[in-house]
């Protein structure tokens, strides 16, 4: 441990680690890979590799290196249809910011997609009438304001405001 460097001592000292568990490299390496490597998303992972064509100027056989090792990270062995449509749903939603909680859900399932979408949808028309009602509302008070303007200045009133 004398030679990773403060940064990383830092980082180990925050491992949760028996001292039994301290003496094996293995494990250690282990945690600082957890550390270090970001949470990976499956269905982005799929995403880009459905996304990869291959370039005017390369060969088949390093179109079909690069897909391959673009799909280590895609658990296609295991995918079935309910997951294969999770991933269609959240590259296909037009709203960014359901797209990105989406992407934030780890071992997103198809339940789990449903209920985050039609809630989404569902806060979108509630905001649609809060915010045409808060419209229609201060629209109603500046109408409200000019008729009660108008109607002191028919009548020579004039209020004045005071701070307290």
């Amino acid at each position: 441990m004398t030679v990773i460097g403060e940064e990383a001592r830092e980082v180990y000292l925050t491992f949760t680690l028996t001292q039994e568990e301290k003496a094996k490299i293995k494990l250690v390496l282990k945690k600082f890979a957890e550390y270090c490597q970001p949470r990976k998303s499956v269905p982005f992972e799929r995403y880009c590799c459905n996304l990869r064509m291959q370039r005017p100027d390369e060969s088949y056989e390093h179109y079909k290196t690069a897909l391959r090792k673009l799909a280590e990270g895609c658990q296609f062995d295991t995918i079935n249809p309910n997951e294969t449509l999770g991933d269609l749903l959240i590259f296909g939603i037009v709203d960014i910011k359901v797209k990105e909680r989406l992407l934030r859900e780890s071992n997103l399932r198809l339940a789990k997609t449903d209920e985050i979408c039609l809630a989404a949808e569902s806060t979108f028309a509630q905001m649609k009438i809060v915010k045409d009602t808060s419209e229609t509302n201060v629209n109603a008070m500046k109408k409200l304001g000019i008729i009660v303007e108008n109607v002191f200045k028919a009548n020579n009133v004039k209020i004045v405001v005071t701070n307290m």
